[in-house]
């Protein structure tokens, strides 16, 4: 009862009373009570009550409205940035704009509309850059191509199209081509169809069609178009068509207009499509490419030409300048292109310092073939023949010649067999680039052999290639074998006569030299002529590696190991090097050094007839005579030459 009693007396007890109010404010005097602790009560607590109420939808109204005011802002931000991303892509249009075209209101009734005539130009205009084929790109800059190719309507309202419209109209560099099509109605021409075309900033051009063939007009205003807004393309359309004369004469106005960029690209464009010229010519043009453009524009084929004509150092400095740009951008490029060209100076740079299993990576990489080796190359094009049409520039051939320089002259020789005929509508100056190639590729085959009477075969063809191509510069590879095969005939005075027609200031020729006079007994003049191929080529080993073979033949072992060593130490996946630095140790009586350097050269060139015929001397000198045997019998299935094929007939295989 005391707990119950207590309890109930508690629930009882009278609330504190609060100050006597100091304001007759309902609102103040509920605050003033909350205050001091007492509870407001009567009209001010309820006062109070409401009034937290309205304050707690005010704070939640106004949390509302900044929410709003927060996604009406992130709205704006989104229309901004899609503005945004108009406006940069208009910025960057450099699109060939044609205008519907005004005609006749026969023609109209006809079905001749504005947008019908706008059409059927874009078509014309669709069908000429399809016909160009050459696309006369560098290796380091692709020419700037007249962007897209559209036809505008005028469209009514407002929309998203007519804001990007109107944006590209604004900020980007659309070049428009409007036309009017008229009838002849005086003078000689009367009643023929005339087409007044402009484009852009240009001056008008008035084409009349006498016959009144409405579509033959067309063409000619698409040509226009074509010739005014891409002419280094429109060039090489013409040169594609027989017409070849005004191909020049718009390359020659190009060389001496617009920026030193512009430039470049007409003299780079020239050098291909004055194939009249000699190559030294085309090195001129090429080499003034190059200084306009601060070398963007032409240095790969500038290094070409360079050693076509046998400056082989200088083609080797050049190829060290490709390598440094080849991260240049490359984003005009489809994927193929870019991994072709990322690949072709770090191979032509290699092949300069005697790399040729790199050299095959060309090849390979047109043919996708993998692994890039010579049996897989060889079965790839005999599976799909089409592969070695001349006309794809697959360099088939140029292939061919690698492997021929590797020694693996089965393979080479398997390539060449299978040449399809040429297309009929062949560009004469591509048939005779692979004519080249493919006769360099045979004479180095018949010259291992020493076939002698084939290698001379081949000189009269590459001379006689030569006179109607004379763009294809020196003939050190085929012509310079010439003085060999007659030197090997016993043809002296004719050896001396090939010999003095190979031009001095090129590296190849002079070491033909060289070679021809140790053919020829003459030991003294072949130890200059070395020499001086060493002076102009200090940085490519080639000549040491030949010189070396020569010196062992003397009998000068000590001087073939310098120049041997040498040879390796600047070209040192050179093959060549390495097998006659073997040869040379084994002739110094040191076999084991012989046999590394045998596997060495094996690693670069695996099918070399005589490098497994001295490698097999060597391991039979260590008395390994089953290893021996079984190189020699390796040899056996490869290219040797007569005396290499009776010294392993020697040997017992």
């Amino acid at each position: 009862m005391a707990g119950a009693t207590g309890q109930g007396a508690r629930r009882r007890r009278p609330v504190k009373a609060g100050p006597a109010p100091t304001t007759p404010d309902p609102i103040e005097i509920a605050m003033e009570a909350e205050a001091s602790g007492a509870v407001p009560e009567g009209v001010a607590h309820e006062v109070l009550r409401k009034q937290s109420a309205l304050i707690g939808w005010q704070i939640a109204s106004e949390r509302a409205g900044f929410a709003l005011k927060v996604l009406t802002g992130a709205a704006g931000l989104a229309a901004a940035a899609m503005l945004g991303v108009m406006a940069w892509n208009a910025s960057q249009d450099d699109s060939l704009v044609i205008d519907p075209v005004s005609a006749p209101e026969d023609l109209v009734r006809d079905g001749a509309t504005g947008a019908a005539l706008a059409h059927a130009l874009q078509d014309k205009l669709v069908q000429l850059r399809a016909d160009t084929r050459a696309q006369l790109v560098s290796a380091e800059v692709r020419e700037k191509d007249g962007g897209g190719l559209k036809v505008q309507i005028p469209g009514s309202g407002v929309s998203l199209a007519d804001l990007d419209l109107a944006l590209r109209q604004a900020l980007g560099r659309q070049t428009h081509l409007s036309a009017e099509v008229s009838r002849v109605t005086s003078g000689a021409d009367k009643g023929a169809l005339a087409i007044t075309a402009r484009l852009g900033a240009q001056p008008g051009v008035r084409l009349v069609q006498p016959d009144g063939d409405l579509d033959a007009l067309m063409g000619r205003a698409a040509e226009y178009a074509y010739r005014t807004a891409e002419p280094i393309k429109y060039s090489s359309w013409l040169a594609e068509h027989g017409r070849t004369g005004e191909a020049a004469q718009v390359l020659n106005r190009l060389t001496g207009v617009g920026s030193d960029m512009d430039r470049a690209q007409a003299y780079y464009a020239l050098s291909f499509q004055q194939m009249g010229e000699t190559l030294a010519r085309r090195r001129d043009l090429l080499a003034e490419a190059v200084r306009l453009s601060n070398g963007r524009v032409g240095l790969n084929d500038f290094a070409v030409a360079e050693n076509g004509l046998g400056h082989a150092e200088a083609a080797y400095r050049l190829r060290v300048q490709l390598m440094k740009r080849r991260n240049a951008d490359l984003s005009s490029f489809n994927d193929e292109q870019r991994a072709f060209i990322k690949l072709l100076p770090a191979v032509n740079l290699a092949s300069s310092l005697g790399d040729l299993t790199g050299q095959l990576a060309i090849p390979c990489s047109r043919l996708k073939v993998s692994p890039c080796e010579a049996a897989s190359l060889v079965n790839a094009v005999r599976a799909n023949p089409a592969l070695a049409d001349p006309s794809r520039d697959n360099r088939v051939h140029a292939g061919a010649g690698t492997l021929a320089n590797l020694h693996d002259l089965q393979s080479a020789e398997a390539l060449l067999a299978l040449r399809p005929p040429a297309p009929a509508d062949m560009p004469p100056a591509n048939l005779a680039f692979d004519d080249s190639a493919w006769l360099t590729a045979r004479v180095i085959i018949d010259r291992e052999r020493e076939d002698w009477p084939a290698v001379l075969r081949d000189a009269e063809a590459f001379d006689a290639l030569a006179a109607k191509s004379p763009f294809l510069g020196s003939t050190y590879t085929v012509g310079s074998s010439r003085g060999l095969a007659l030197a090997a005939q016993g043809d002296r005075a004719g050896a001396e006569r090939a010999a003095a027609m190979l031009p001095l200031d090129c590296y190849r020729c002079v070491m033909r030299r060289g070679l021809i006079a140790a053919r020829l007994g003459q030991p003294a003049a072949a130890d200059r002529w070395y020499a001086e191929a060493v002076r102009q080529g200090p940085s490519l080993p080639q000549a040491e590696a030949e010189w070396a073979g020569v010196l062992l033949k003397q009998g000068r072992v000590d001087a073939a190991l310098a120049q041997a060593t040498a040879a390796t130490r600047k070209g040192p996946r050179f093959a060549d090097a390495h097998e006659i630095w073997g040869e040379a140790l084994l002739a110094k009586g040191d076999a084991r050094a012989a046999v590394r350097k045998f596997e060495a050269a094996a690693k670069l060139a695996p099918r070399w007839g005589r490098l497994h015929l001295k490698w097999g001397e060597a391991l039979a000198k260590l008395g390994k005579a089953d290893e021996a045997r079984a190189k020699w019998r390796a040899a056996a299935t490869m290219d040797l030459s007569p005396a290499d094929r009776a010294a392993l007939k020697a040997h017992g295989v």
